[in-house]
């Protein structure tokens, strides 16, 4: 709530002298009460020369000015203020600490007032006549666009659907809005707003604003009144930790406007945190919770009144974007998207090597889909195609270059059973997995095991088959795929004798190189070579009794192995011999 306090100050001073004649108490302190010294005494010499510059040519701009000296300087910004005598110049003062305060108080206010029109369907405007700008805000339920219009244009905007008799009614209300006219409501039969059949009348209203003695403003709505025996909107409720719609709620507005209003250019956007686990695991739920916050902050300042934003559960958001009609427009807003979250949140992520980073997929009703379901379902292979290509990306959905429609419902690229991370537990989710592959459709290896490796924040995951130990695939965010390192490893796990420790043991953990035998110096070796502090190597059977060797490692640091992840690694061993390794199914 802004303080009842005035932050502005007044100066009075003599023209040619540049005395002060008149000031308040708190300015007078400034200039140390000092009645008989010019003002400019107690300027700098770079403001005194600006001052000079501004009184010469009359500018009515704010500009800045220190007053006092560099151990007592106090920082302001002022502007002339007109004075009908010639003997006087009047100086208006803010202090730059308090006008700083009362904006930021004001963005506040602001940003309350905007929600509360949210819960609103009206269109709001607000008119300045010396700029002849009309500018519309919080048009989500309208078919134009949030931006500034002159009145022609606004009259354009409004006679676009009106019949002769509308028409007239509409010039009549841009007259009152043109002549400022106060506490005016028009009623018009009719939905002027968008092509809605439920809506039976629009009523337009707007009352006079006081800027200031040279000016006056309008401010109003457009309200679209619902007919009688339709359907009313159902109650709104908002996330309550991310400020966003619920997940019924933005399930709900899609649906409506797509299935039911079927209106063209509407974008449907699936969000992701990228490794969001790794950052409750790391920071606790608290930061997770902090960041799911300023992740809804920046995708509502984005997309603004351009949609609808929602949290469908966990670290996932959906967005309709409205308008699109075509792809570089949807581009801009993905793009904006993605460098506020790396540029803002960068440092929230689960690593310094990992920065907070977002996956997006998106599809366009009715160029990629003819109901809601579909566009989810495309959006969200859309997603999953972002994860696979390495996160911190968007993929906007393109016929003939991505699978078809039938081919999604085949399940060819649905990755929602296996990156499902904050809805399952880890048992949950090996159990889903080692099904999805053993009678479901099998995810391409690499996909899966970057799941696998993301889900049980493993660095660098490797798999080796056969006596020679031939690489095959690495996995991780920090996976090893130099040849040269791969070749150590290869050569290293390929001559392993039953003398050795990695010949004996088919599941070897090792949390500290230092805690190997004296004799394992070739194994230390080539470990320290590939810089990897941990590991754990296992050995099963293959598809067709070949032998596998799956390494895991940390990268660069000792890892203190959770012990309670074991049995999933031997899950791991079931879930490789359904893929036929050898033969080039990875």
């Amino acid at each position: 709530m802004i303080e009842d306090v005035n932050i502005f100050h007044t100066i009075v001073m003599d023209r040619q002298t540049h005395r002060v004649t008149s000031t308040d108490a708190e300015t007078f302190h400034y200039i140390d009460n000092d009645i008989y010294s010019s003002f400019d005494y107690y300027l700098p010499e770079e403001d005194r020369v600006r001052f000079a510059e501004i009184i010469e040519s009359g500018s009515r701009a704010w500009f800045p000015l220190t007053i006092g000296n560099e151990d007592k300087a106090h920082h302001f910004y002022a502007h002339l203020v007109e004075n009908k005598s010639d003997a006087l110049l009047q100086l208006t003062l803010v202090r730059l600490g308090q006008a700083m305060d009362r904006y930021e108080e004001l963005l506040r206010i602001l940003e309350d007032h905007r929600a509360v029109f949210d819960l609103y369907e009206n269109v709001i405007y607000e008119y300045e006549p010396d700029e002849d700008c009309v500018q519309l805000m919080n048009t989500r339920e309208a078919d134009f666009e949030a931006g500034n219009y002159t009145l022609a244009q606004l009259k354009e905007l409004l006679e676009s659907r009106a019949d002769d008799r509308q028409r007239e009614q509409i010039r009549e209300f841009l007259r009152l809005v043109e002549g400022r006219g106060r506490n005016f409501r028009i009623r018009i039969d009719g939905n002027l707003l968008s092509d809605d059949k439920d809506v039976s009348a629009t009523i337009l209203t707007g009352t006079t604003v006081h800027h200031d003695s040279a000016s006056d403003g309008v401010v109003g709505y457009m309200h679209p009144v619902i007919g009688r025996g339709a359907r009313l909107p159902e109650s709104m409720t908002r996330d309550a930790l991310t400020g966003l719609y619920g997940r019924k709620d933005i399930i709900r507005i899609a649906t409506e406007r797509i299935n039911d209003r079927k209106i063209a250019g509407e974008a449907l956007v699936v969000f992701d945190v990228d490794y969001f686990k790794h950052v409750n695991d790391t920071y606790g739920h608290k930061q997770g919770d902090i960041v799911l916050r300023e992740v809804a902050a920046i995708l509502e300042h984005e997309i603004g009144e351009n949609g609808y934003v929602g949290r469908i559960g966990g670290d996932e958001m959906i967005a309709l974007i409205r308008g699109v009609d075509d792809e570089e427009r949807l581009r801009m807003f993905l793009r904006e998207i993605k460098i506020r979250v790396n540029t803002s949140l960068a440092d929230m992520g689960p690593s310094k090597d990992r920065p907070l980073s977002l996956s997006m997929g998106a599809a366009v009703y009715p160029k990629d889909a003819e109901n809601y379901e579909d566009l989810f379902m495309v959006a969200d292979a859309m997603l999953y195609l972002a994860k696979e290509k390495g996160r911190n990306r968007y993929v906007i959905y393109t016929p003939g270059k991505h699978p078809s429609l039938e081919e999604l419902r085949a399940g060819s690229m649905s990755g929602r059973d296996v990156d499902d991370h904050d809805r399952q537990s880890d048992s949950e989710y090996m159990i889903t997995l080692l099904d999805q592959v053993e009678y479901g459709t099998k995810p391409p290896i690499r996909v899966m095991l970057d799941f696998f490796c993301e889900r049980f924040r493993i660095a660098n995951l490797m798999i080796f088959a056969g006596e020679e130990a031939d690489y095959i695939q690495s996995a991780g965010a920090e996976a090893i795929r130099d040849q040269e390192k791969i070749g150590r490893l290869s050569m290293l796990l390929g001559m392993n004798s039953e003398n050795s420790l990695l010949g004996q043991n088919d599941f070897l953990v090792v949390n500290q190189m230092t805690s190997l035998p004296r004799n394992e110096w070739r194994l230390k070796e080539t470990m320290e070579a590939c810089d990897i502090a941990s590991f754990i190597k296992m050995t099963c059977k293959g598809r067709q009794e070949t032998r596998l060797t799956i390494l895991l490692s940390s990268i660069g640091q000792t890892e203190l192995w959770n012990q309670q992840h074991f049995p999933y690694f031997r899950m791991l061993q079931s879930i490789l011999r359904q893929y036929d390794l050898v033969e080039g199914e990875h």
